[in-house]
């Protein structure tokens, strides 16, 4: 059984690839227009004094932006997932606006607790990481 398969689908039709693409498109403009406007503070941190799970990730993609890869995960490794999945579904979005078909993910039914109990596993090692490293 195929995990990924491929089905006709209209050329221009919404995808979720086009919204990662236009988001990582305007963070970009907005970071090199107004570089200023991530010195903002986590108001998570300043409030309960410590991080949330997703502080570090402004520093995160400065340094993705500077192709420092190394430094991007030491600020939050979560960054790596959310770029993989993102980078994933911009390419599936613009392989449908050329072909004419999208890829769909099949699931297998029963196995939804599985990826909700992983999915928590992951977001409290990496607070448990943000914690310990003092990001």
């Amino acid at each position: 059984m195929s995990w990924i398969r491929r089905e006709p689908a209209p050329r221009f039709e919404f995808h979720a690839g086009w919204i990662f693409l236009g988001a990582a498109l305007t963070g970009w403009l907005l970071l090199k227009t107004w570089p200023q406007v991530v010195f903002i503070s986590c108001p998570w941190k300043q409030g309960l004094g410590y991080p949330c799970p997703t502080c570090g990730t402004t520093r995160s993609v400065l340094s993705l932006m500077q192709f420092q890869l190394l430094d991007a995960f030491r600020y939050n490794p979560l960054i790596t997932g959310t770029i993989l999945v993102g980078v994933g579904t911009g390419i599936a979005a613009l392989y449908q606006a050329v072909t004419g078909q999208r890829w769909v993910l099949s699931r297998r039914p029963g196995k939804g607790v599985r990826w909700a109990l992983l999915w928590a596993i992951i977001i409290v090692a990496n607070e448990a990481y943000l914690i310990l490293n003092g990001i």
